[in-house]
């Protein structure tokens, strides 16, 4: 499919499926906590630039969300 996002039970799950993903079809990722009482932006070390400019995009978008509840 073409999915926009994918939810993980946990941290490590998540962890395997976006570098598979990264790795074999050069897919773009964000990472990011969703649930948590302010946005939690997950960046690895061996993460792209691009992949960490939008996990912080990511956190932005999740603040206004925030912010407009």
């Amino acid at each position: 499919g073409d999915a926009d996002i994918l939810l993980v039970p946990n941290y490590e799950v998540g962890n395997g499926i976006c570098k598979s993903l990264r790795l074999f079809c050069n897919a773009r990722s964000a990472g990011g906590i969703v649930g948590a009482g302010v946005p939690i932006v997950l960046v690895s070390r061996s993460d792209s630039a691009e992949s960490k400019l939008n996990s912080i995009a990511l956190g932005s978008v999740l603040a206004q969300q925030m912010r407009k509840k």
